[in-house]
């Protein structure tokens, strides 16, 4: 479940902590800390890149914020939802891929799911449950194959919601019955019919009928225990029967769980295959070929959970994981936690590698590299 501190804020000027990582397997950076720029000054836990000009970018923020560039994160515009003020946090916001003046947006501390029709000018609600609607980590997914068929997954009762003309009107199709909290949804690459859902407990439930129905998984981790969580999962580009999921976990009595676990049978099964005993909030990964390039990014709610402040990237096969959080300079009295990552669409040859955490939205371009080797390389992993 996430935890939420509502006193958290970024004062006007002081960055809360910054730090810089390695790069992926087909992209060559730097490891020096001048190759990432803090884009906003602002507490961000989401981010959705447009994926027709991938130079526009949302970021949900805190307070009933949300944060709207133009231009890769040079300048950005703060929309108000409604009103401004409150400890609401927009943990989730997506645009519509075919119509990208389409934004939906939907957090904790908010209550609702809203939708807007001119790129954030203006809202308007179009999910009111009768219980104050609550999306924990990425909950709000859109079919990549129909954009107008998006999914809702409300914290607890872990009921999903699904909209099938772009976000105006939403049924709710299935509540998942043995879950606590229902943290994350995920629709897999190859099929819209097919989506699994991160949950308390160390679980994850997966649907083949577009969510109406849905089954456990197995997966190689305590179960039972409602502190530890599911909060991402993501599936390869190269091969659909590829996943990932990172696991949290909320007191160090729970240390040899969390870690970043991987699928390769569509999600039926799930080990862990790095990073034991810590607890992970985020993943992203691109495939490169038959590769895929992977970052972790951590999170605890307390200095004694192995978490807080971590970034790891998969070095080459030779060199393995690579922890990246010793070189970054966190303020020791902040959060540190990495709520999301996100890697751009290809524009222009470009690509850009988004973070968002307590110290604001870190921006990094990704260069090209079509030698493909090099010891500052993260993510190399064979989905043969």
């Amino acid at each position: 479940m996430l935890v939420i501190n509502s006193t958290l804020k970024v004062r006007d000027g002081t960055v809360i902590g910054i730090f810089a990582l390695t790069m992926v397997s087909v992209f060559a950076l730097p490891v020096a800390a001048s190759d990432w720029r803090l884009a906003l000054d602002a507490a961000t836990v989401s981010l959705s890149i447009n994926p027709q000009n991938p130079n526009t970018v949302f970021a949900g923020g805190i307070g009933r914020r949300v944060y709207r560039s133009y231009d890769a994160g040079i300048n950005w515009d703060t929309l108000v939802v409604n009103f401004k003020g409150g400890n609401s946090w927009f943990t989730n916001i997506i645009v519509h891929s075919r119509d990208t003046n389409v934004v939906l947006v939907g957090g904790t501390n908010f209550g609702s799911l809203q939708r807007s029709t001119d790129g954030g000018e203006s809202w308007a609600k179009v999910l009111t449950p009768q219980l104050p609607l609550r999306l924990n980590g990425e909950s709000l997914v859109a079919d990549p194959s129909d954009p107008d068929v998006m999914y809702v997954g409300h914290l607890r009762p872990a009921i999903i919601y699904k909209s099938r003309n772009g976000g105006i009107v939403w049924d709710s199709i299935a509540t998942i019955h043995d879950v606590a909290n229902l943290c994350t949804i995920c629709i897999r690459n190859d099929s819209t019919n097919v989506l699994l859902a991160g949950c308390t407990e160390g679980k994850i439930r997966k649907s083949t009928d577009g969510g109406h129905s849905w089954r456990p998984c197995r997966v190689q981790l305590p179960q039972g225990y409602e502190g530890l969580e599911i909060p991402k999962i993501i599936f390869s580009d190269a091969d659909p029967m590829l996943g990932y999921a990172v696991v949290t976990y909320f007191s160090r009595a729970r240390e040899p769980d969390g870690g970043l676990y991987q699928t390769r049978d569509g999600g039926e099964s799930w080990r862990q295959i790095a990073h034991r005993g810590i607890s992970l909030w985020s993943v992203a990964a691109h495939s490169e070929g038959d590769r895929d390039n992977i970052i972790v990014g951590g999170f605890s709610k307390d200095r004694h959970t192995p978490g807080r402040g971590i970034v790891y990237s998969l070095g080459t096969v030779d060199k393995g994981w690579q922890e990246e959080s010793k070189q970054l300079p966190w303020n020791i009295d902040a959060d540190n936690n990495v709520w999301m990552l996100k890697i751009s669409p290809l524009s222009a040859g470009k690509r850009r590698l988004y973070l968002a955490s307590p110290a604001g939205l870190l921006i990094r371009a990704l260069k090209p590299d079509s030698r493909g080797i090099g010891p500052t390389r993260f993510g190399v992993v064979d989905t043969r």
